[in-house]
């Protein structure tokens, strides 16, 4: 890490990226945030929203780019994937957010393997990507939430 505030790339907009660059945000943890998605208007909107509220916090640059923006992050949060459906297994979802992993860790990976990988909406079927082989990041890079969520949902419930 370059600094003590690290840069962190968050890919995936949605509620959970979105809700993760705030709390960053809130916490004067990094020095610069910025949002990828593959709806790069969505991406700037929720930038353009935080920019707003940044008079109330700590300074931080937050800004949306494309894939490139990885190049000197210190940490990459993925937290993209598809919302489940009603009446779609769990399975088909997994399978579905998979093939959407598979496209990001290639863009990711072109542009660094040398940030720490956090990946967010990780199921049991992310966990068997081969990521330090096929893309060439060393498994201690490479951090996982596993089933947490689901564990606290269950918990709720």
């Amino acid at each position: 890490m370059g600094s003590l505030q690290p840069k962190i790339a968050i890919i995936g907009a949605g509620n959970v990226g979105s809700t993760f660059a705030f709390s960053l945000m809130m916490s004067g943890l990094a020095r610069e945030i910025v949002l990828i998605d593959i709806n790069e208007l969505l991406a700037k909107g929720e930038c353009i929203d935080l920019n707003h509220g940044l008079c109330f916090t700590f300074p931080t640059n937050i800004y949306s780019a494309g894939y490139e923006a990885c190049a000197d992050a210190d940490v990459v949060v993925i937290t993209a994937g598809a919302n489940r459906k009603p009446n779609q297994s769990r399975t088909d979802l997994t399978k579905k957010n998979v093939a959407i992993f598979k496209t990001i860790i290639p863009q990711v990976a072109k542009y660094t393997t040398e940030a720490i990988l956090l990946v967010g909406n990780q199921s049991r079927g992310h966990s068997d990507l081969p990521h330090h082989k096929a893309f060439g990041y060393p498994p201690s890079k490479v951090i996982g939430t596993g089933t947490v969520l689901d564990t606290a949902r269950a918990l709720t419930w």
